[in-house]
């Protein structure tokens, strides 16, 4: 008796830990595309900020912009007096994040 209930504690840890590990891997890393175009204006001009992300809860902006953004969108920056560099932080539905930048150049 006491060997079958070890067997089936045995067989259930190894169930629970087959479990947990196969929805863990099964969790696909975030994804972010993020860009400006054009990348170099004139003095007092603007550009288009454009992102897609996947596999992703959350996104913030920092740098010339701040606070939360949508999981995709575009976003046309103010007149610009001098070079910017836009931050988007996302955050995976796996708890890590990816961030990435896009540098506005302001030539006079």
């Amino acid at each position: 008796m006491k060997t079958q209930n070890i067997l089936k504690l045995l067989l259930l840890t190894i169930v629970f830990f087959e479990t947990t590990l196969s929805s863990a891997a099964a969790t696909p890393a975030p994804t972010l595309t993020f860009s400006a175009n054009p990348t170099s204006i004139a003095m007092g001009s603007t550009s288009v900020l454009t992102w897609s992300s996947t596999n992703t809860s959350a996104c913030i902006g920092a740098g010339g912009w701040r606070g939360p953004e949508a999981l995709s969108g575009t976003f046309t920056t103010p007149p610009l007096n001098s070079s910017t560099i836009y931050t988007l932080t996302c955050t995976g539905l796996d708890g890590s994040a990816v961030t990435q930048n896009a540098t506005i150049k302001v030539t006079s």
